[in-house]
């Protein structure tokens, strides 16, 4: 029998290494983002890079991942006005 990649959340967030992404973080009863380009993924946490800082984010806190999608404007997909 042939191996299989087992097709994780952390395995998936890996291959995003190096794109910008959108992070949505439970918070309390509410949700905030995070936005930035995904540096690096360890155990528990990854981390994500932007202008002037840089953050390390709970895997257990993420709610979910926002990427743009080839073919759409940038602007439209990453609302500014979403969880904020």
């Amino acid at each position: 029998m042939g191996y299989c990649k087992k097709n994780t959340f952390k395995n998936q967030l890996k291959e995003q290494i190096g794109e910008f992404i959108v992070v949505l973080i439970k918070s309390g009863v509410d949700c905030c983002k995070k936005k930035g380009v995904l540096c690096g993924i360890e155990e528990d946490f990854l981390v994500i890079m932007n202008d002037d800082s840089k953050m390390e984010i709970s895997l257990k806190a993420i709610v979910a991942i926002k990427k743009s999608i080839s073919g759409t404007k940038q602007n439209n997909y990453f609302d500014e006005y979403c969880y904020e």
